[in-house]
C-alpha cells in the first residue's frame, strides 16, 4: 500500500500553512488547480505520488513563462 501524508505532513513537505493547503485542495486558490485528496472521515489525506504530480503539473506553466 502506499505511504500517505496528513495535510500538517503536506503542509511541512511544501513550507505553507495547513489552511493555505485545504485552500488548494478545496480549489479556493486563483489559477491553482485543486491538489488531489483521499478523505477518511474528516481527515485529508495526500499521497506524495499525487503531490509530485501536482507540484510538475503547476510547475510546468510557470517555466514555460520565465523562459
Amino acid at each position: 500500500m502506499d505511504e500517505v501524508l496528513t495535510l500538517e505532513e503536506a503542509a511541512q513537505v511544501m513550507r505553507c500553512s495547513k489552511t493555505h493547503l485545504q485552500n488548494v485542495i478545496h480549489g479556493r486558490v486563483a489559477n491553482v488547480p485543486a491538489l488531489p485528496c483521499v478523505r477518511v472521515g474528516r481527515r485529508l489525506l495526500i499521497r506524495p505520488k499525487a503531490l509530485d504530480r501536482w507540484l510538475r503539473a503547476v510547475e510546468a506553466p510557470l517555466q514555460s513563462k520565465l523562459q
